[in-house]
């Protein structure tokens, strides 16, 4: 049985793949990671979601549905969803403070560009 090491780098899970088709978006849990604790590139769970189904759909289309490969991504993704279901009113809580928070730091961002233009 396949386990999370192979999605943890670029291309691990194509085991099977025709190598000359690898997908043009790809992702994998190392690059979530990195996207998490380094970028904060998610605002929401539905941005991390969609992260997590490219992965496993790219396991699907690349090694087949019913590969265990493919299985393996799609259980991953259950376990985030029920995991972030389970936690859904914090969640919703601080991505309203997070949304908040970007407005402000975007407004005083015009607000400094603004100036800047009226100087010059």
């Amino acid at each position: 049985m396949p386990s999370y090491s192979l999605f943890s780098s670029p291309g691990g899970f194509f085991i099977y793949a025709d190598l000359h088709t690898e997908p043009q978006l790809q992702v994998d849990l190392g690059t979530i990671r990195e996207r998490c604790s380094t970028q904060f590139k998610y605002r929401t769970r539905q941005a991390f979601l969609r992260d997590l189904e490219l992965m496993a759909n790219n396991a699907a289309a690349f090694n087949g549905a019913s590969n265990e490969i493919a299985q393996e991504a799609a259980r991953i993704v259950a376990v985030a969803k029920s995991a972030l279901a389970s936690d859904a009113a914090a969640l919703d809580a601080l991505e309203v403070r997070v949304a908040s928070w970007l407005n402000d730091r975007k407004i005083e961002s015009e607000r400094v560009f603004i100036g800047l233009q009226r100087e010059a």
